[in-house]
């Protein structure tokens, strides 16, 4: 695996990230019974939708993207993880099904609501526009409301609070990540990290898409990084 492959498995591992809690106590589990079940951090009712649920992750990496691109280092060589997210959210539907048969492998499962809410390229494409129309002096609360004044749910402060901290501990952890990206760390990860094969999906959409063929197959059968 050379460098540049290397940066895109790492973003598009990103995605992945955006899935899970982190604040405590349930910190590296995933975010969606958190938010969206009966008996998460916060007892409301209703609890807001799967779509509502993808608004939110998709935001996450939104604010992900922008902070790789205002990242001060990086050695001109980051848009390679900007590369890897991209590539996997433009087949999410494909990328949460390689996850969850990951996960399976490995004893458990991938907890993300309803597989026909996930988003499709459109979606995210539709998404992104409408955070970028929001881009500006506004914060990441006022992001939060705008979501959910067009899905039509009520946000309370404490739910609105939850999710900024989630926010937060995200792009944190995604800051720590960024400043280990020296050119030797890549370098000596790079060439740890080699995939045992890698595969193309049987989905004719997915057929020219290299990039993703090897993710996916990185993804299920590289038990080296997992």
């Amino acid at each position: 695996m050379n460098n540049r492959e290397y940066l895109q498995y790492e973003g598009a591992s990103l995605v992945e990230e955006a899935l899970r809690s982190f604040t405590s106590p349930a910190k590296g589990s995933d975010l969606y019974p958190i938010l969206c079940e009966s008996g998460g951090f916060l007892h409301e009712s209703p609890p807001p939708s799967d779509d509502f649920f993808w608004d939110y992750v998709l935001l996450r990496l939104y604010l992900a993207e922008q902070e790789i691109h205002a990242f001060r280092s990086g050695f001109g060589c980051l848009g390679a993880l900007v590369e890897g997210m991209e590539e996997s959210l433009s087949h999410l539907p494909e990328t949460l099904h390689a996850l969850s048969l990951r996960r399976q492998l490995n004893g458990s499962f991938l907890s993300a609501g309803s597989l026909a809410r996930y988003p499709d390229r459109e979606s995210v494409d539709r998404r992104f526009h409408f955070f970028r129309t929001l881009q500006g002096d506004q914060d990441t609360a006022s992001f939060l409301r705008a979501i959910a004044k067009e899905r039509k749910i009520h946000l309370s402060e404490d739910r609105i609070s939850l999710l900024l901290r989630e926010i937060q501990g995200y792009l944190s952890f995604l800051h720590e990540k960024l400043c280990r990206f020296t050119p030797r760390e890549i370098t000596r990860c790079a060439d740890t990290l080699t995939p045992v094969f890698s595969f193309a999906s049987g989905a004719e959409e997915l057929a020219d898409s290299s990039l993703l063929a090897f993710l996916t197959g990185l993804a299920l059968y590289c038990l080296i990084a997992l």
